[in-house]
């Protein structure tokens, strides 16, 4: 498996030296637009306007336009709740997807990637 890399920064106070620490954050690969409003059959959710190509959600199944109203068990009425939900899982995990895509609920799951780090 590949190595996992961490995700902060710390200066050691005796040396001066910078060192990275921590888990690594894991990748959804979504960016999200917070509707404002329902989203059809009375369901809230944010809509899908970006997807990293190779990401988990491009291999989950995810599409341009669909609309997250479920991640992680967390209800997802705007982008920090995505957050939130993210933040409950580590690298590797699989995390559940609840979207809406043309009037259908689908059930998708994420296996998490490691996001990248600078």
């Amino acid at each position: 498996p590949e190595q996992l890399k961490p995700n902060f920064w710390i200066t050691e106070q005796k040396t001066g030296k910078r060192r990275q620490v921590g888990l690594p954050e894991p990748l959804l690969g979504v960016s999200v637009w917070e509707v404002g409003d329902a989203v059809g059959d009375g369901l809230w959710g944010v809509e899908v306007v970006e997807i990293v190509p190779g990401s988990p959600a491009e291999d989950a199944g995810v599409q341009l336009g669909d609309f997250i109203l479920e991640a992680g068990g967390l209800d997802i009425t705007a982008s920090r709740d995505l957050l939130r939900a993210r933040q409950q899982y580590h690298v590797g995990d699989e995390m559940p997807m609840t979207v809406w895509r043309g009037g259908e609920l689908l059930e998708l799951t994420l296996v998490l990637d490691q996001a990248a780090t600078e």
